[in-house]
């Protein structure tokens, strides 16, 4: 992803990167930080009909180095979240994160008006701050990931530089490629639900659960997981949604599954009835969607097939000791 924003960037000479000392210190470390890549996207978006026109060029060179501060205020917030064992910004609702929702509000189909009268369609959200106590659940879910599933936690610490709370009922959560490296919790997880389940375990399932997203969208950029097709695709029913979702949905929900089971398996307490129960549901979700994949092997790639087959490896491996 880096290499990508930088060619992005050089190609319509927003920066000379390699001969300006300014620019080297403030943009360079910061290539991947979303709010750079967030105008990566807007500058291809912007050339989409051929070269930057003159008078789109000091606007987009305007973003870039707005983003690069930005990105310059995030890094100096994430080094001085002291006492966790990563390094990652609780972010403020900086622009490219409300723009984000947005796009993400804007797709959401409109739902029925429920029984009390409560209409469901005008719920909202929006990106809101962190709070002391909210930190000190983040810190919790670091520590008890750090000790449950290191290779876990080092992977995010690898592939996500922000997190962002959400306030409102709209969206429970959701990652963002034109953001790539955010990752967007609502803040009712960081606290225990209805289940039984605790803050702290909800707050470490979201993380895994976006941060397989997150890499599964990397991943992509490189090795598509799907063959291309013509058009928009087959639609298919999916264990997360209700609404028939392409198979590139489909695809990520099983990798994430998976991943969020496997999270469960590795927790303390395994006797713990809300951990057995919410691992059990996931396992269950994780085999419909794997079932779903298998009958269309011949859409993914290569690549693609291999992950299934490791998917369904560990459901019927290491998982499936669990049920």
């Amino acid at each position: 992803m880096r290499r990508i924003v930088r060619m992005v960037v050089e190609r319509h000479h927003l920066c000379d990167i390699d001969t300006d000392p300014h620019i080297q210190k403030v943009i360079l470390p910061h290539l991947s930080h979303p709010a750079v890549v967030a105008v990566a996207h807007a500058l291809q978006r912007a050339t989409r009909p051929g070269r930057l026109s003159s008078q789109h060029h000091a606007p987009m060179a305007d973003q870039l180095r707005h983003a690069a501060a930005r990105a310059v205020d995030s890094a100096q917030r994430a080094s001085s979240n002291t006492g966790l064992w990563v390094s990652v910004d609780l972010a403020e609702p900086d622009s490219h994160l409300r723009e984000s929702l947005a796009r993400a509000l804007a797709v959401i189909p409109p739902r029925r008006r429920s029984d009390d009268g409560d209409d469901q369609g005008l719920a909202s959200s929006e990106v809101t701050c962190w709070r002391e106590t909210d930190r000190a659940v983040f810190r919790e879910t670091v520590d008890l990931l750090h000790a449950a599933w290191p290779q876990m936690l080092a992977e995010l610490q690898e592939i996500i530089y922000q997190v962002a709370l959400l306030h409102g009922k709209a969206i429970d959560g959701f990652t963002d490629f034109m953001v790539h490296g955010a990752v967007m919790i609502n803040q009712a997880r960081l606290v225990t639900g209805d289940t039984g389940l605790s803050g702290v375990v909800r707050l470490a399932e979201a993380l895994v659960h976006e941060g397989a997203h997150t890499r599964c969208n990397a991943a992509a950029v490189r090795h598509p997981f799907l063959r291309p097709v013509n058009g928009d695709g087959e639609l298919v029913p999916t264990p997360l949604r209700a609404d028939p979702r392409p198979l590139a949905g489909l695809f990520q929900q099983l990798v994430v599954l998976v991943r969020s089971a496997l999270l469960y398996r590795r927790l303390p307490g395994v006797s713990n009835p809300a951990h057995r129960a919410r691992q059990h549901k996931l396992i269950d979700q994780a085999r419909q969607g794997a079932q779903t994949l298998a009958r269309r092997a011949h859409a993914l790639t290569d690549h693609g097939q291999e992950v299934l087959a490791e998917a369904t490896a560990l459901l019927d491996g290491e998982l499936a000791g669990a049920c």
